[in-house]
């Protein structure tokens, strides 16, 4: 039976898949700030940096629930300031990339 992944080993992992989806654009959240807490937690985004955490299986079998943006938070533990400041289209300008997402997520 393998170890728990802590926190820094999921955000990494994360990171890294990230990085490995190349040029590809991603699909931020639209507009989190104007969307109460509460109702966050069921949204889900195709082709979103959660949707490409979820796809990996080590993610999941760690235990990723869904690509959910309430279980991507959790499950990276992130408070909602920074899937706020990962995920949100408001802070990126033009195309989403996996490699600026991955950066933002290593800081």
């Amino acid at each position: 039976m393998s170890e728990a992944m802590s926190r820094r080993e999921k955000l990494e992992r994360w990171a890294t898949v990230l990085e490995d989806c190349g040029a590809t654009s991603l699909r931020p959240f639209h507009d989190l700030e104007f969307i109460a807490a509460r109702d966050q937690d069921g949204l889900r985004v195709a082709n979103s940096p959660l949707a490409m955490a979820y796809r990996d299986a080590l993610l999941r079998q760690s235990g990723l629930g869904s690509d959910r943006f309430g279980d991507g938070v959790e499950f990276f533990g992130l408070s909602r300031r920074q899937a706020h400041r990962v995920l949100c289209s408001c802070g990126y300008l033009g195309t989403m990339r996996g490699t600026e997402v991955a950066r933002r997520i290593r800081k």
